[in-house]
C-alpha cells in the first residue's frame, strides 16, 4: 500500500517538473515582436490569455471534479502541446491569439489539479498529515523547473526559436508518460463532487463580478482572482509560482 502511494506521489513530482518547462518564459514578447506584432497587438494578445483563463475556469473545473484530475491534467497538457505547435507556425495576429487562448484553457484544466490529486492520494492511504511536506516538494520542483527553463530558453533562443518551441513540444509529450501512470484515487462522487462544483462556480462568478464591480472588491476577492489567472500570466512573464 505504501509503495503505491510513493509511486503516485513520485509520478506527480515528475509531471510537475517536466510540465513546467516552458522555454519561452520571459521570451514570448520578443518572439512575437520578431514575428511582426506591435506592442499594442501583444497587449491585446495577453488580454486574450487573461480572459480565456477567467471565462473557462467554470467548465474546466467541472470537468476535473466530475471526471477526475488525471483526465484534466491530460487535456491541459495536450493543449500545452497545441500551444507550442501553433506558436511555432504563427505569423499573424489571429494565430498568436489562438495559441494564447489554448494556453489559457490548458492552464485552467491544470490549475489546482496536481495539488488535489496529491491530497486525494494521501487521503486514500490515510496519510493526509504528509500533505504539507508533499506540497512543499511540489513547489520546490516547480521553481527549479522555472529557473532551468529560463536559463535553457535563453540559450536555445540564441540558436533558433524553433528550438525553443520544439523543446516545449518534446517536454510536454514526455509529460504524458507520468500522467498515464498516475492512479486516480477513489473519491465520493455524489455530494462531495457536487459541492466542489458549486464552490468552483461560486468562486469564479465572484471573481468575474468583482471585475465588473471594482468598488466592491475586498482583499480576499483580489487575492482569489489574482490566483486564478496567476498560472497563465506568469507562465509567460517568467514569474510563475506553483498554484
Amino acid at each position: 500500500m505504501k509503495s503505491n502511494l510513493t509511486k503516485n506521489i513520485r509520478y506527480i513530482y515528475i509531471y510537475i517538473f517536466v510540465a513546467q518547462l516552458f522555454f519561452d518564459r520571459a521570451l514570448w514578447v520578443i518572439y512575437m515582436g520578431d514575428s511582426g506584432m506591435t506592442m499594442t497587438q501583444i497587449g491585446i494578445l495577453e488580454a486574450l490569455l487573461h480572459l480565456s483563463v477567467v471565462l473557462i475556469e467554470i467548465p474546466t473545473g467541472m470537468i476535473a471534479d466530475l471526471y477526475g484530475r488525471k483526465q484534466s491534467l491530460l487535456i491541459g497538457n495536450i493543449l500545452s502541446i497545441c500551444y507550442a505547435i501553433v506558436m511555432l507556425i504563427s505569423d499573424s495576429f489571429s494565430l498568436f491569439g489562438m495559441a494564447l487562448i489554448m494556453l489559457g484553457i490548458g492552464v485552467t484544466f491544470q490549475s489546482g489539479a496536481e495539488e488535489a490529486l496529491a491530497y486525494d492520494t494521501l487521503k486514500e492511504k490515510k496519510q493526509e498529515h504528509r500533505y504539507t511536506k508533499v506540497f512543499g516538494n511540489m513547489t520546490a520542483l516547480a521553481l527549479l523547473s522555472l529557473s532551468l527553463s529560463k536559463l535553457a530558453g535563453g540559450l536555445m533562443a540564441e540558436i533558433s526559436w524553433e528550438l525553443v518551441y520544439g523543446g516545449i513540444i518534446i517536454t510536454h509529450v514526455l509529460a504524458l508518460i507520468p500522467i498515464s501512470l498516475l492512479h486516480e484515487p477513489e473519491r465520493e462522487k455524489s455530494s462531495e463532487t457536487q459541492l466542489n462544483v458549486k464552490r468552483k462556480v461560486a468562486r469564479t462568478l465572484d471573481c468575474n463580478l468583482s471585475w465588473i464591480n471594482p468598488e466592491k472588491i475586498g482583499s480576499y476577492k483580489i487575492t482569489s482572482c489574482d490566483n486564478m489567472i496567476n498560472d497563465a500570466t506568469t507562465a509567460q512573464s517568467g514569474d510563475q509560482t506553483f498554484p
